[in-house]
């Protein structure tokens, strides 16, 4: 007689054995084969169930159905942990600009941003630092001065206006024409000089205390072939700046001088007493202490002209009060 095994199967930790169906499909009631033997096979089998050896026991265990998917692979059927792992801060993904990659614009943006962050820290500061006063030792800061050290030589000048009467020849628009026609005028024997006039240059021929006296003078060149015409004429006042005193003194003698001289020579003892006292005023002033070229040439016409005039020179005369009228203009200028 064939022994019996037991098998016991184990599903989802749960054994089940194969006996306990068996007991159950036996005692359920057959139809229509009842047998008197029944009670005899169920006896046996439980006598040949207790010789069974402890070898011909073993588990079966099957895995869990739900365990093993459609394609045999492993799928865990522990819960998932209820903690979720927080995933890194990122930022957020950037689109292309242009042309430029990813990682170039992200270094744009993140130059952009630290030049926004920094600006803002250097206002904070700059609103900070000059909100507040620095305390402290402040410099002593002195104003410079609008007066003129004691020791400075400078001084400011007046040149008075004065005026006379001229014999006046042709007017020309360049020095080198009105110098062409002083020639001609030496030629015939005649002194004339080129004297700024306006933007041009006139050639004045003499001078006279009068009107008439300029017209007499303008005849006596006319028969000579000079062609002319008698005028009265104005020197102008000039204020020079940045001076010294020896320059001064020459412009304050030179309006009263030159208006003695070109009143003529005449004997009146009074007017060349005068001249003789700017003329000594002058000689004291030094040439190497005159810096301006124009009041240097002022004062050697002025004296050159009080010489003649002292020593009745009436040719010397005109030359120099010619001379005089001539620096005149150009002082200042």
């Amino acid at each position: 007689m064939d022994k019996q095994k037991t098998i016991t199967i184990k599903i989802n930790g749960q054994e089940r054995s194969n006996m306990h169906d068996k007991a159950e499909i036996e005692s359920s009631p057959q139809k229509g084969n009842e047998s008197t033997s029944a009670p005899k096979i169920t006896a046996w089998n439980e006598t040949a169930a207790s010789k069974e050896s402890a070898d011909d026991h073993f588990d079966w265990v099957l895995p869990d159905p739900t365990a093993v998917d459609e394609n045999n692979k492993k799928i865990s059927s522990k819960p998932q942990d209820a903690k979720v792992k927080q995933k890194p801060f990122r930022l957020p993904a950037i689109k292309k600009m242009g042309n430029q990659p990813p990682f170039l614009t992200r270094i744009l943006l993140n130059v952009a941003l630290a030049v926004v962050v920094g600006l803002g820290f250097g206002l904070i500061i700059l609103n900070t630092v000059t909100s507040k006063p620095q305390e402290g030792v402040q410099p002593n800061i002195t104003p410079p001065s609008s007066e003129v050290p004691a020791n400075s030589d400078t001084a400011t000048g007046e040149l008075a206006a004065s005026s006379t009467f001229v014999v006046q020849g042709g007017v020309f628009s360049t020095k080198e024409a009105a110098d062409r026609g002083v020639e001609s005028l030496a030629g015939k024997g005649i002194h004339a000089q080129s004297v700024p006039s306006n933007g041009n240059y006139a050639l004045l021929l003499a001078t006279a205390p009068t009107l008439e006296d300029a017209k007499t003078v303008a005849a006596e060149l006319e028969s000579k072939g000079a062609e002319v015409f008698a005028k009265p004429y104005e020197l102008p006042e000039k204020n020079l700046q940045n001076i010294n005193a020896q320059e001064s003194g020459v412009l304050t003698n030179a309006a009263e001088l030159f208006t003695l001289l070109s009143a003529g020579i005449s004997a009146n003892s009074d007017s060349a007493s005068k001249v003789e006292t700017h003329l000594a005023q002058l000689e004291t002033i030094a040439e190497s202490s005159l810096e301006n070229n124009e009041i240097l040439a002022l004062k050697a016409g002025l004296e050159s002209g009080a010489k003649a005039f002292l020593a009745n020179n009436h040719e010397g005369l005109q030359t120099a009060n010619l001379s005089v009228i001539a620096v005149w203009q150009m002082i200042g200028e």
